[in-house]
């Protein structure tokens, strides 16, 4: 069973989708089944997150907006990403592990 990672950016509570990130590129590919690459979805689950040991056991749920639910577990997150000089360097990130045909309900 092969598990797809997909990232999303934290913007104003809502999460949106940047797809499969290149380990060698770092570029953002195509997502997993059944997201869109730039759709915003709402989610929950732990937030904000503040320890790297919520990583593998913090599930998430989102919600499309065409009512389906889509699972996943926290593998890797931002929080603030701020340099040591309180500079912003970007946007809150989470990177979510999905199941291969992960539940979609709705």
């Amino acid at each position: 069973m092969t598990f797809q990672d997909c990232s999303f950016d934290i913007i104003d509570g809502s999460a949106k989708v940047l797809g499969t990130q290149d380990p060698g590129t770092h570029a953002f590919d195509d997502p997993p089944v059944p997201f869109i690459k730039g759709e915003e979805v709402t989610f929950t689950g732990k937030w904000p997150l503040e320890s790297f040991l919520d990583n593998a056991k913090e599930e998430f749920t989102f919600l499309r907006a065409d009512g389906s639910t889509v699972k996943g577990t926290l593998i890797g997150f931002t929080v603030g990403c701020t340099s040591p000089y309180r500079h912003t360097l970007g946007i809150p990130r989470l990177r979510i592990r999905i199941a291969p045909l992960a539940k979609v309900d709705g």
